[in-house]
């Protein structure tokens, strides 16, 4: 059974990256981007990491929680310092309180991160605020370490299920002084070229076979809904790296890679499957409105606006 628990050092060479190169481990691809959202998750990291307050990291699978966690821990200096990760799913039912209470002295001096925390047990949830109530917030002796840094980690924020009775109120308290959430691949779409080139890169060197894409290969890339975000735009890249006979990826690589349903041209927006099945609705009436209105049902006032918003000009 695979330990609820992984041991590292979060200076270089330790980083669970596949880059070889030293300087881009402590600078996650992740974090890489110029648009707001990213802007202000940089800032926001900084900030945390000014202050000794717990932090939770909220995002969805595969947008770099860890890697958030780990660039939180050098800018606080602790890069050469142990990092220490808690599998909270995988804490065994009967035990928890013994496995953290190890967890939190193997992190004596460094960064504690309790990984999906939002998944731990009725019972690891009371232990772990056990070990919490010690002074200044650490957990007491002899259990536990008087200097660490602890994050933790969640598919989402922990108030939702903190107030439906799933998560204990006063835990989430204590893991939550800073909350941090981590934008989707889908809302930093802007993004993209800059981190498919970075990614790239790190893999052409990890194959010995440079490797960059085409415009066209770009926009596909773009259209996509990246459901498990930056960890599937990794997986996607490299699968293309391999599989392309020439340098540069084009869309007939990239279509091996991805879903098949999501290859294509990107799904139209509800504004524009609307407005079409206005116009339709206002050709089958031959443009009498009054009429076009009671089909669509809606007042004949709202169709005018929805007309106005949408540019659309027909006769009677």
């Amino acid at each position: 059974m695979q330990s609820a628990t992984t041991h590292q050092k979060a200076g270089r060479g330790t980083h669970h990256s596949r880059d070889d190169d030293p300087e881009a481990r402590w600078a996650p691809v992740v974090l890489l981007g110029a648009s707001p959202c990213m802007q202000r998750l940089r800032r926001e990291i900084e900030t945390a990491a000014s202050t000794r307050c717990s932090v939770l990291i909220v995002g969805e699978a595969g947008t770099g929680k860890r890697r958030a966690a780990q660039e939180l821990a050098r800018l606080e200096g602790r890069e050469d310092r142990s990092f220490v990760v808690v599998s909270c799913p995988s804490l065994p039912g009967e035990g928890a309180e013994e496995a953290l209470a190890g967890a939190f002295r193997s992190a004596d001096g460094g960064t504690l991160l309790l990984d999906e925390v939002g998944a731990l047990a009725p019972g690891g949830q009371s232990a772990l605020l056990r070990l919490l109530e010690g002074p200044a917030g650490r957990a007491p002796e002899p259990t536990a370490a008087q200097d660490v840094r602890l994050l933790a980690s969640s598919t989402v924020d922990l108030a939702g299920p903190a107030a439906a009775g799933d998560f204990h109120p006063e835990l989430r308290d204590r893991l939550a002084a800073v909350v941090i959430r981590i934008p989707p691949l889908r809302e930093r779409r802007s993004d993209l070229p800059l981190l498919a080139g970075r990614l790239l890169e790190t893999i052409g060197r990890k194959l010995g076979r440079p490797r960059v894409l085409s415009e066209k290969a770009v926009a596909m890339l773009a259209a996509h809904a990246w459901p498990g975000n930056v960890r599937e735009l990794e997986s996607v890249l490299e699968g293309a790296a391999i599989l392309a006979s020439r340098r540069t990826i084009g869309p007939s690589d990239l279509a091996r890679c991805l879903p098949a349903t999501e290859a294509g041209p990107p799904p139209e927006t509800l504004e524009v499957v609307e407005k079409r099945h206005v116009e339709k609705v206002l050709q089958w009436t031959c443009g009498n409105k009054r009429r076009a209105a009671q089909v669509l049902g809606v007042p004949r006032s709202t169709l005018y606006r929805m007309l106005r918003r949408m540019d659309v000009h027909l006769g009677r």
